[in-house]
């Protein structure tokens, strides 16, 4: 016999052989493995907030430059003070302006480092959009602070507050 084909045989034979032994005619061996459960479960766990600071200013609206009709969405951070943070709760920083048509979400997940550190600083990145009414100097917005854990029935509300976001540029 050839021994390339021999080879060729002899690879295919391998395969078969495998292929049998871990379906279903023989039970019991198996030649796959279970892959490593992932340390993160987010949203799962539990958190205390037991306060959220929310600046009176520096919420604004920035013109675009050269003649754009884009708006640059800027806003300080928002302290989140924690306690008793349990598993990876999640928080979310939701920046809502109704008039403009305008929604900017961030989310965070809390750990231990959070808790010992008391709570954290939310922040969203500099965004832009088109406004739907572009003409105005200042626009009423409303800071929501949503927590997702174990507790209740699903997201809670910890904080609602409105805010003035000024247009400037």
């Amino acid at each position: 016999m050839n021994p390339e084909r021999g080879a060729v045989y002899g690879v295919a034979l391998v395969m078969v052989l495998a292929s049998v032994a871990s379906g279903p005619l023989v039970s019991g061996a198996d030649l796959t493995h279970e892959p490593e459960a992932l340390a993160l479960d987010p949203g799962n766990g539990s958190v205390t907030v037991t306060s959220v600071e929310v600046p009176d200013d520096g919420f604004r609206l920035e013109r675009g430059k050269f003649g754009s009709d884009a708006y640059y969405l800027e806003s300080p951070p928002v302290r989140v003070n924690v306690k008793d943070v349990e598993g990876q709760p999640l928080v979310n920083y939701k920046l809502r302006i109704v008039e403009a048509n305008v929604t900017n979400l961030r989310i965070y997940f809390l750990g231990e480092e959070e808790e010992e550190a008391g709570g954290l600083d939310l922040k969203i990145p500099r965004s832009s959009f088109e406004p739907s009414d572009g003409d105005k100097d200042s626009y009423e917005a409303e800071v929501i602070v949503v927590v997702r854990d174990n507790k209740g029935d699903g997201p809670r509300i910890v904080h609602r507050e409105n805010v003035t976001v000024e247009v400037v540029g």
